[in-house]
């Protein structure tokens, strides 16, 4: 991509085109032109660059999204369910596919979130049983805190049961683990239909670059129909060529220097076991999450401590820091890791407790009642109410906290007394809920 922007570049126009700046902020950020390619209709470059990408991930067909996962994964819901219809989603969904299912009219049948795969199995099987015309089943895996879902077991067991129905995978925080030692934690290598990847959250890759993965014979021309129903007019080009010298690094130097970044991933988590620091439920090996529920302390002073380290978290939430590291981390990055886990350091800062009381922060034990369905409830007439005010009433927008991202509460559903506590252990003070004069409420 860049050798063919320099190619155009050297013709020396004078820019009566987008965008203003006429190429004094970055000589590369471009418009779509003859010259440059067209991401929702490409004929040669883009064409070629999702070609590779979807050779290195062994997939059928992926496509360049330049709007992030959430472009990617409203791409995948509108191919599938053209017409609405029932999509069976596990819980710890993010916002975006909420936001999507809203959009597109697509009737949610939850399942409860479990870290124990066989409860997951179970709730599939009863969904599957009692909702014979669902077309798809979404799932999440890797999640913000680093839990992979047993996929390949899963796809065995629904298709078993009924072959037609797809596997969506919300893999956000996962582009990474195809070039893992064990390859089959991405979710293509486990049988996914349709894979989305978040790329610039794990790989080298501008911010809001990304790639979508299909396992189903479907024409690229309507991926590409269905991602511009959604996707901005005006692509940028920076993502794009900060894609192509991404897939560049991959097909070179994955392989040597992914192994020694998962041996620092695997070290830094034993610094942080011998300081008695719980990091052993994150099975992701890029991903490094610290609970410190075994220490008197809160979420502003563990923060505030790995600051003074010079260490700026992806966040702190109940005690859980969670780490995106990345092969890009230089060795002084990885220095004051090691030395902000150090158990001298750790004691002196924290008061360890060997007897503790850990806080259940699970949002996804329990349903909420559903009272009205999601497109519905989103367009009704809505007012705000401070949470400590909102027991009772029905919520009128995605209520979550970002990151993770996941719903605690979803338009149309009741917020219990159970909702109200996540909401308020997540921070969130503050949530929109329709308005009791409405008729039927």
């Amino acid at each position: 991509m860049h050798k063919k922007i320099d190619s155009y570049l050297k013709l020396n126009r004078s820019l009566f085109c987008v965008p203003g700046h006429k190429g004094i902020i970055n000589k590369y950020d471009l418009t779509e032109l003859p010259e440059t390619d067209d991401l929702y209709d490409p004929k040669e470059y883009i064409s070629s660059l999702e070609s590779r990408i979807s050779r290195l991930y062994n997939s059928n067909i992926s496509v360049i999204s330049t709007g992030g996962n959430t472009l990617c994964i409203q791409t995948m819901l509108r191919i599938f369910f053209q017409t609405s219809g029932e999509l069976i989603v596990l819980r710890n969904v993010h916002k975006s596919v909420v936001n999507t299912m809203i959009l597109l009219g697509i009737h949610p049948i939850w399942i409860a979130f479990s870290y124990n795969i066989i409860n997951i199995l179970s709730s599939i099987n009863h969904a599957i049983d009692t909702n014979p015309n669902a077309k798809a089943i979404f799932l999440t895996s890797v999640d913000y805190y680093g839990n992979i879902l047993d996929i390949k077991n899963i796809c065995n067991i629904v298709h078993k049961k009924n072959k037609n129905i797809l596997i969506l995978v919300d893999n956000s925080h996962g582009s990474h683990l195809k070039f893992t030692r064990n390859s089959n934690l991405h979710p293509l290598d486990c049988g996914a239909d349709a894979c989305a990847d978040s790329a610039h959250k794990t790989l080298p890759v501008l911010t809001g670059g990304a790639w979508l993965h299909v396992n189903k014979k479907i024409e690229i021309k309507e991926i590409k129909t269905s991602m511009g129903l959604f996707g901005s007019t005006s692509p940028s080009f920076l993502i794009i060529n900060s894609i192509q010298n991404c897939i560049n690094w991959l097909e070179i130097n994955c392989k040597l220097k992914f192994n020694i970044f998962f041996n620092m991933v695997k070290y830094i988590k034993k610094c942080a076991e011998n300081s008695k620091i719980l990091c052993n439920f994150c099975n992701d090996p890029g991903r490094i999450v610290l609970d410190f529920c075994n220490y008197k302390t809160t979420d502003q002073e563990i923060l505030k401590y790995f600051n003074k380290y010079k260490i700026e978290p992806e966040f702190v939430l109940n005690k859980k820091v969670v780490l995106i590291p990345s092969p890009f981390n230089k060795y002084k990055d990885w220095l004051r890791l090691e030395c902000a886990v150090l158990l001298k350091k750790i004691r002196f800062n924290f008061v360890y407790c060997e007897k503790y009381t850990k806080e259940n922060h699970d949002i996804y034990l329990d349903l909420p009642k559903v009272i009205l369905n999601l497109r519905e409830a989103m367009f009704l007439e809505s007012e705000s109410v401070v949470t400590e005010n909102s027991a009772g009433r029905i919520c009128a927008e995605v209520a979550c906290k970002c990151p993770p991202g996941t719903i605690i509460v979803a338009p149309g559903e009741l917020i219990g007394e159970n909702e109200q506590k996540n909401l308020l252990n997540n921070k969130i003070i503050g949530i929109k809920v329709i308005k009791k004069n409405i008729s039927g409420y």
